[in-house]
């Protein structure tokens, strides 16, 4: 069984649903499936359940996944304290299995367009202000030291510049990331948010891009009982670039 949390749309299961058989369950989690897809355009071997990860998993849950699937949750995250959630996370897995955990590199990245494009001063603006809030996303900068902190071992962990074909989506996400954040704040003007966001995304469509890195961790939960069970999984170790 697999777990995919924070599942969205739902778009890494439908893509791993190709590369595996029918047999193998996938599970969505999220706070809401209004993103989710229709029942009606679900694999059979696909189900979705609503949980907030910042509380217990519900029980029938508990242990029974052999990988479970993170990303892009910077924004969900307080106080620098990822803790709580990865000790929801955990509690998912079966001893010996694996999460994975991405996040996009918010604060070392720079904005570039090709010559036709404007100047990008709105997403460069929004760039600086992620950068402000650096203190309280160092978690995930020091994910792999946490997690083999947090009983796993870590078994991968890079980080990718993605670029090319892939650099909208990744800018779309730098300003979605940004969004979230600026719009928990209490002193910020959320039609500010709103005017500043479409700018930004006018840019992005224009050309502007950020360069961001992809930052993944994969981790195999320690196995307390000391027993050696083989792992469905094969995953192999490589550092950070």
């Amino acid at each position: 069984m697999i777990a995919d949390v924070a599942s969205g749309t739902a778009l890494w299961l439908i893509n791993l649903s190709r590369l595996l058989p029918p047999s193998m369950q996938l599970h969505g989690f999220d706070l809401s499936l209004e993103q989710a897809p229709h029942e009606a355009w679900r694999a059979d071997n696909m189900f979705f359940h609503t949980w907030n990860f910042f509380t217990s998993p519900p029980e029938e849950f508990v242990g029974k996944f052999d990988v479970v699937h993170v990303r892009l949750i910077t924004a969900s995250i307080k106080n620098n304290g990822p803790g709580v959630v990865l000790g929801n996370l955990k509690k998912l897995l079966k001893p010996g299995e694996y999460l994975q955990w991405d996040e996009i590199d918010t604060l070392h990245h720079k904005v570039s367009r090709p010559d036709s494009a404007p100047e990008g001063n709105t997403l460069s603006h929004i760039r600086a202000e992620l950068n402000t809030f650096s203190d309280n996303r160092q978690w995930k900068y020091d994910l792999p030291a946490i997690l083999s902190s947090n009983g796993f071992d870590l078994m991968h962990d890079i980080c990718k510049k993605e670029s090319g074909p892939l650099a909208q989506t990744f800018s779309d996400l730098i300003v979605a990331t940004w969004d979230e954040i600026m719009l928990g704040q209490e002193k910020r003007d959320p039609k500010e948010v709103e005017k500043l966001s479409s700018e930004a995304m006018w840019e992005i469509r224009q050309g502007c891009h950020t360069l961001a890195m992809k930052m993944s961790s994969v981790a195999r939960k320690r196995d307390e009982r000391g027993t050696n069970r083989q792992s469905c999984f094969n995953v192999s170790t490589q550092s950070r670039l």
